[in-house]
């Protein structure tokens, strides 16, 4: 019976954590993150157990980029995006995100954004990017996105990633499988790069109702085993 029970738990649990947990951040949806335009800050509560809250430095926020909004949705390995935006980028000196005429960008700031994730996620699964392009023709322009994971320990961990891995459309989803994440930051590392960050694919802490669920239906196939028993 103990082991019974036992393997139903472990596959519950297996199940559960496979399954029901990943949750798309996805910044394109207009209706979601689209009030974020020119704002330094942001917050939208993608569930009532998981906010997003966005701050930007060396700019203003914008949803839509200099390369136009996205025909439609846009599918990403198995994701989609709902494709209304670029996503978040950052606007320094122009009335959009991308790179400044010729010259000026002597007097950009670097771009950093910073997506708080409260509470914590157990994971972050992977980010997708759009308006990743590669080399713009004056000297070394290549987008590129410095991913700096902070997490409940204290803890950090970065990697870069460029333009020359996205596709012809600039369409680029990362995985880094990070665990325990209470903040993720994206920074152009450079007075020539650009980025907008797209969506994002985390695993949220699980909801009470979802626990209390799952417990409720050990408790279920527990009781059923030991009627089960007393009949024989």
């Amino acid at each position: 019976m103990k082991k019974v029970l036992a393997s139903a738990i472990a596959l519950g649990m297996l199940a559960w954590s496979g399954n029901a947990m990943a949750l798309l951040i996805d910044f394109t949806d207009e209706t979601k993150y689209g009030a974020a335009d020119g704002s330094t800050s942001y917050s939208y509560a993608e569930s009532p157990y998981l906010t997003v809250g966005l701050e930007s430095e060396g700019g203003a926020l914008t949803f839509n980029g200099g390369a136009g909004e996205a025909p439609g949705a846009i599918q990403i390995g198995d994701t989609w995006l709902a494709g209304e935006g670029d996503g978040l980028g950052i606007r320094s000196r122009a009335w959009f995100d991308e790179h400044d005429e010729v010259g000026d960008h002597l007097f950009r700031p670097d771009e950093k954004l910073t997506v708080t994730l409260s509470p914590k996620v157990l994971s972050v699964n992977e980010i997708y990017f759009l308006d990743m392009f590669p080399d713009q023709g004056f000297l070394d322009r290549t987008d590129r996105a410095i991913i700096t994971y902070n997490y409940v320990d204290g803890t950090w961990d970065d990697a870069t990633v460029y333009a020359g891995l996205a596709t012809e459309f600039g369409t680029l989803s990362i995985g880094h499988n990070a665990e325990n994440v209470l903040s993720v930051e994206f920074e152009s590392g450079s007075l020539l790069r650009d980025f907008a960050v797209a969506g994002m694919d985390v695993d949220p802490v699980p909801e009470p109702a979802t626990m209390l669920l799952f417990g409720s239906g050990l408790v279920g196939l527990a009781g059923a085993r030991r009627r089960k028993a007393a009949q024989k």
